[in-house]
């Protein structure tokens, strides 16, 4: 119900927010937390999608489903997509390291 009724930005915004105690205990980067589990959010739908579609694609050739020929293609195609959104957030510098005020 919180994914469908929640925009990733404002669900990274709350989980940065309440990560912001670690932060200041010098354990983690907030807004790393926030991007992490946003991130995961953001991607099961599009696991469960491809999920899919790899199935479809087993059936329409015939093949029987099995762990293991779904997964090679599941884990393929999802490092691709991670490793786009890795490229995406590198070029906006979202996670651009700023020196410290004094």
């Amino acid at each position: 119900v919180v994914t469908a009724t929640t925009t990733i930005g404002e669900f990274i915004e709350t989980i940065t927010a309440m990560a912001r105690p670690l932060e200041r205990l010098g354990i983690a980067n907030a807004r790393d937390i926030g991007l992490a589990i946003g991130l995961v959010i953001r991607f099961v739908p599009e696991v469960q999608a491809r999920y899919v579609a790899v199935a479809d694609a087993h059936r329409a050739r015939g093949l029987k489903l099995r762990f293991s020929t779904v997964l090679v293609p599941l884990v393929i195609g999802t490092l691709q997509s991670a490793d786009d959104i890795a490229d995406a957030i590198d070029a906006r510098c979202i996670r651009a390291e700023f020196p410290e005020k004094n």
